[in-house]
Protein backbone atom coordinates (compact mmCIF):
# COMPACT_ATOMS: atom_id res chain seq x y z
CA UNK A 1 0.00 0.00 0.00
CA UNK A 2 1.12 3.55 -0.50
CA UNK A 3 1.88 5.82 2.43
CA UNK A 4 -1.11 7.97 1.44
CA UNK A 5 -3.39 4.98 2.09
CA UNK A 6 -2.12 4.49 5.64
CA UNK A 7 -4.69 6.69 7.44
CA UNK A 8 -7.65 4.84 5.93
CA UNK A 9 -6.21 1.48 6.98
CA UNK A 10 -5.41 2.67 10.50
CA UNK A 11 -8.95 4.04 10.82
CA UNK A 12 -10.24 0.46 10.53
CA UNK A 13 -8.20 -0.75 13.53
CA UNK A 14 -9.08 -0.82 17.23
CA UNK A 15 -5.49 -1.02 18.50
CA UNK A 16 -1.96 -1.21 17.18
CA UNK A 17 0.91 -3.61 17.76
CA UNK A 18 4.51 -2.43 17.81
CA UNK A 19 6.31 -5.48 19.08
CA UNK A 20 10.08 -5.59 18.71
CA UNK A 21 12.39 -8.46 19.57
CA UNK A 22 14.36 -7.18 22.59
CA UNK A 23 17.77 -6.56 21.04
CA UNK A 24 20.05 -3.59 21.63
CA UNK A 25 19.32 -2.26 18.14
CA UNK A 26 15.54 -2.33 18.73
CA UNK A 27 15.60 -1.42 22.41
CA UNK A 28 16.94 2.07 21.69
CA UNK A 29 15.15 2.71 18.39
CA UNK A 30 12.45 5.36 18.11
CA UNK A 31 9.96 3.80 15.68
CA UNK A 32 7.93 6.38 13.79
CA UNK A 33 5.12 3.87 13.41
CA UNK A 34 4.32 4.22 17.13
CA UNK A 35 3.72 7.96 16.73
CA UNK A 36 1.66 7.31 13.58
CA UNK A 37 -0.48 4.81 15.48
CA UNK A 38 -0.95 7.33 18.29
CA UNK A 39 -1.87 10.10 15.84
CA UNK A 40 -4.55 7.78 14.46
CA UNK A 41 -5.93 7.45 18.00
CA UNK A 42 -4.91 3.82 18.38
CA UNK A 43 -3.83 2.45 21.75
CA UNK A 44 -0.45 0.81 21.22
CA UNK A 45 0.75 -2.52 22.61
CA UNK A 46 4.54 -2.57 22.50
CA UNK A 47 7.53 -4.40 23.91
CA UNK A 48 8.50 -3.44 27.44
CA UNK A 49 11.98 -2.07 28.15
CA UNK A 50 12.23 -0.22 24.82
CA UNK A 51 12.12 3.41 23.71
CA UNK A 52 8.73 2.65 22.16
CA UNK A 53 7.47 1.48 25.56
CA UNK A 54 8.85 4.62 27.23
CA UNK A 55 6.96 6.77 24.71
CA UNK A 56 3.70 4.83 25.02
CA UNK A 57 3.80 4.70 28.81
CA UNK A 58 4.74 8.39 29.22
CA UNK A 59 1.81 9.32 26.98
CA UNK A 60 -0.49 6.85 28.74
CA UNK A 61 -1.34 5.67 25.23
CA UNK A 62 -1.18 1.90 25.53
CA UNK A 63 0.49 -1.06 27.19
CA UNK A 64 4.07 -2.27 27.36
CA UNK A 65 4.42 -6.03 27.73
CA UNK A 66 7.19 -8.62 27.53
CA UNK A 67 8.01 -9.99 24.07
CA UNK A 68 6.04 -13.19 24.77
CA UNK A 69 2.99 -14.45 22.86
CA UNK A 70 0.81 -14.90 25.95
CA UNK A 71 1.60 -11.44 27.32
CA UNK A 72 0.85 -9.82 23.96
CA UNK A 73 -2.41 -11.75 23.56
CA UNK A 74 -3.56 -10.91 27.09
CA UNK A 75 -2.87 -7.20 26.61
CA UNK A 76 -4.73 -7.16 23.29
CA UNK A 77 -7.74 -8.99 24.71
CA UNK A 78 -7.87 -6.66 27.74
CA UNK A 79 -7.84 -3.61 25.46
CA UNK A 80 -10.34 -5.02 22.99
CA UNK A 81 -12.80 -5.94 25.75
CA UNK A 82 -12.09 -2.91 27.94
CA UNK A 83 -13.81 -0.22 25.91
CA UNK A 84 -13.50 2.48 28.58
CA UNK A 85 -9.78 1.92 29.02
CA UNK A 86 -9.30 1.68 25.25
CA UNK A 87 -11.18 4.97 24.80
CA UNK A 88 -9.02 6.70 27.45
CA UNK A 89 -5.79 5.40 25.92
CA UNK A 90 -7.01 6.36 22.45
CA UNK A 91 -7.72 9.95 23.54
CA UNK A 92 -4.30 10.19 25.22
CA UNK A 93 -2.58 8.75 22.16
CA UNK A 94 -4.13 11.23 19.79
CA UNK A 95 -3.64 14.22 22.07
CA UNK A 96 -0.02 13.48 22.93
CA UNK A 97 1.06 12.56 19.41
CA UNK A 98 0.89 16.22 18.37
CA UNK A 99 4.15 16.83 20.23
CA UNK A 100 5.83 14.72 17.53
CA UNK A 101 4.45 16.64 14.55
CA UNK A 102 7.33 17.44 12.19
CA UNK A 103 6.36 21.11 11.97
CA UNK A 104 6.33 21.45 15.75
CA UNK A 105 9.59 19.53 16.14
CA UNK A 106 11.42 21.51 13.48
CA UNK A 107 10.02 24.78 14.81
CA UNK A 108 11.51 23.97 18.19
CA UNK A 109 14.92 23.47 16.60
CA UNK A 110 14.80 26.38 14.16
CA UNK A 111 16.40 28.73 16.65
CA UNK A 112 19.29 26.36 17.14
CA UNK A 113 19.93 26.25 13.41
CA UNK A 114 19.95 30.02 12.90
CA UNK A 115 23.45 31.36 12.40
CA UNK A 116 23.95 34.87 13.63
CA UNK A 117 26.33 37.09 11.61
Amino acid sequence: MSYAELPSHLAEADLALAMFRPLDVTRYAFPLKVVEYMAAGLPVVTTSDTEAADLVMAAEAGKAVPFEPVAVAEACVRLLWGSQERARLSMNAQARSSAYDWTALMGAYAGLLTIEP
